[in-house]
């Protein structure tokens, strides 16, 4: 039961993340033309959408790690035997 609860939230969270990354690329290209359509300066008009780019390729990896960590089923929890603490090579 947890392992489906954990598939789903991690696919849950995944996607919304990576929805969000997508609206913050609309939004950085929507500040751009905004920004010059009103006059700005082409530097701060730049500087605030680069940013706001960044911002979205941040959350993306978010969406993208998440995804790979928590929406992938797994037969068994793999974390103790990956430690090389609890792995005895005797």
């Amino acid at each position: 039961m947890i392992k489906h609860v954990k598939f789903w939230m991690g696919r849950m969270l995944a996607a919304i993340f990576l929805v969000l990354s997508l609206m913050m690329v609309g939004l950085s290209g929507i500040q751009f033309f905004s920004g010059l359509a009103e006059g700005h300066e082409l530097v701060n008009v730049l500087i605030k959408s680069i940013n706001t780019s960044i911002i979205a390729l941040a959350i993306f990896e978010l969406g993208i790690g998440i995804g790979k960590e928590y929406g992938q089923q797994e037969e068994e929890d793999h974390t103790l035997p990956s430690a090389s603490l609890w792995s005895s090579k005797d």
